[in-house]
């Protein structure tokens, strides 16, 4: 995994592109979101592998889930063009998939990979609020396999996205090859800096003072007090911020991601004063969704918490 020759297909990785599907070339894989939404074309061997857009959360896998799957189900990744637009813990173990898939020949193999391929894609799929069968896998994962990934990405990957996927890579297959045995006591998410916790009565709002927040880790907090309705915010850089917006489940109503997301492009066109490209606009699925990546929103956290708030009770009067 130190080298691009030891990966089966070619890989092209740009942050915040995203391609339609109908431009893909022939043997192509668009992964988590290169491609908005779950498509398959087996006559031209051309492949979405996302559960971001068009979908339901609930009953769409994560995209290593539905990886692991295909690969399974006779998928042969090799001299294939693999797409990323983002490089996170779903994307990562997807493309560890597809480079090992060879090995997922072996039963032996398959027995000992799938609880982490479980963990990651139920945590993707559903968030916080879904109670993980190994959460310590989990855990594990993201804040010890990943860390050198994070570590790159907050310094500007310094040596490019390639190496950082390259790095993050070998460290998985690392904690494979010791058998996927973590620390007695997890590590937990790095812990939050100082917060402003906003209650609007439809939903709770948490915005950061600083540039990091786990998001994971405070929104199971939010959810194991009973909200059910969240907003997450952190300032990326002078002007720009991050936010998510997430529910519990499709069981939850009264919050319309979809919807949400829609007026909040809206608000951010009239921030801006011009259309906003695919690379620029809020995006997500049902139950999850959020600002632009990698560059963030110029909405403000009062602007967002009026938007939301603004919308939330129009839809009332509506019903």
């Amino acid at each position: 995994m130190n080298a691009d020759d030891r990966l089966p297909f070619d890989l092209e990785i740009r942050p915040g592109h995203v391609w339609s599907f109908h431009e893909l070339p022939p043997r192509s894989i668009a992964l988590d979101g290169a491609v908005q939404g779950p498509q398959l074309d087996p006559a031209t061997r051309r492949y979405s592998f996302d559960h971001h857009a068009g979908c339901v959360r609930l009953v769409t896998s994560a995209t290593c889930r539905q990886v692991w799957d295909a690969l399974l189900l006779g998928l042969n990744p090799t001299g294939y063009r693999v797409l990323l637009n983002d490089l996170d813990g779903d994307t990562v173990l997807s493309v560890f998939l597809l480079a090992s898939w060879t090995s997922l020949r072996s039963p032996a193999t398959r027995e000992d990979l799938y609880p982490l391929v479980q963990a990651v894609a139920d945590g993707d799929a559903h968030g916080p609020a879904y109670p993980l069968l190994r959460p310590d896998l989990a855990c594990y994962f993201h804040t010890v396999v990943l860390q050198g990934l994070r570590s790159a990405r907050e310094m500007g990957f310094p040596d490019g996205e390639r190496q950082a996927l390259l790095d993050a890579l070998q460290a998985l297959h690392r904690f494979l090859a010791g058998g996927l045995q973590t620390a007695l006591t997890p590590p937990s998410f790095p812990a939050e800096q100082k917060l402003k916790i906003i209650h609007d009565g439809r939903f709770v709002m948490a915005v950061s003072e600083g540039t990091t927040l786990a998001d994971a880790g405070l929104a199971r907090r939010l959810y194991d007090a009973g909200h059910q309705r969240i907003v997450l915010g952190a300032p990326l850089q002078v002007g720009r911020y991050r936010y998510t917006l997430a529910k519990r489940s499709d069981f939850v109503d009264a919050f319309p991601i979809d919807r949400l997301l829609r007026v909040l492009n809206q608000e951010e066109e009239r921030t801006t004063g011009s259309p906003l490209g695919l690379k620029a606009r809020w995006g997500g699925a049902s139950t999850i969704g959020g600002s632009p990546r990698p560059e963030g929103s110029r909405l403000t956290p009062e602007q967002v918490r009026q938007v939301v708030g603004d919308e939330l009770e129009q839809a009332e009067s509506r019903s």
